[in-house]
């Protein structure tokens, strides 16, 4: 499969990483390096003693390389993310505040909408209950019960179907979900314990090597 191509750096940021350019150039120069390491790693057999040893080294050296660019990168990102905090923060107040407003104006707008709706479904079934009664004034009452919503443009309401939970208990297995949290925490309480491997029905647990390095 063919790498994606990256997306090139926009004219309006390329004047501002000019002062980078000497950490692209090493980013991209230990790029080149690194694929070559791994495709040396992905060749590599571990089948005795020494291989084994062979591959521990090199995991130890890749963690130092690892940690050496990210403190590269961390010191020219580091200070860029803490402008871009304060910046941030100077408009957070009123951002949150017209969210606010945003979302009162939706409320009420749809609260309307709910309520015409409503006074219109009653409009109309009064107007079917006349007209079958041969009501024509009744007929004429419900029809100046109706509701006209207007047309703004730019501004559109339409139903969507929601849902909550009004009793969990009876809610069908299948949608329902396991909570790795909770059964991670099982796993952590029962370490050191006379029985290390909690017991939960439908649940099998199994052993796994998970290899840590240091640099």
């Amino acid at each position: 499969m063919a790498a994606a191509k990256k997306a090139p750096v926009p004219e309006e940021l390329q004047e501002q990483l000019v002062p980078y350019q000497g950490a692209q150039k090493e980013a991209i120069e230990n790029h080149d390096t690194a694929k070559e390491v791994l495709a040396s790693i992905k060749a590599m057999e571990i089948v005795d003693d020494a291989s084994f040893k062979e591959a521990a080294d090199i995991l130890k050296q890749v963690k130092t390389w690892t940690k050496e660019l990210e403190g590269k990168r961390d010191s020219v990102t580091k200070p860029l993310n803490a402008v871009l905090t304060v910046i941030r923060g100077w408009f957070k107040p009123t951002l949150d505040t017209l969210s606010q407003a945003e979302a009162s104006l939706k409320h009420s707008i749809a609260g309307y909408e709910l309520m015409a709706r409503a006074k219109n479904e009653a409009a109309m079934k009064a107007m079917a209950e006349a007209a079958q009664a041969k009501d024509m004034p009744g007929v004429s009452l419900a029809v100046s019960g109706i509701v006209g919503t207007p047309k703004v443009a730019g501004l559109n309401v339409r139903k969507v179907l929601k849902w909550r939970v009004v009793d969990a208990s009876q809610v069908p297995r299948e949608y329902l979900s396991i909570d790795p949290s909770k059964v991670d925490a099982a796993v952590t309480a029962a370490k050191g314990t006379i029985t290390p491997v909690p017991s939960i029905p439908g649940i099998e647990f199994y052993e796994d090597s998970v290899v840590s390095a240091r640099s």
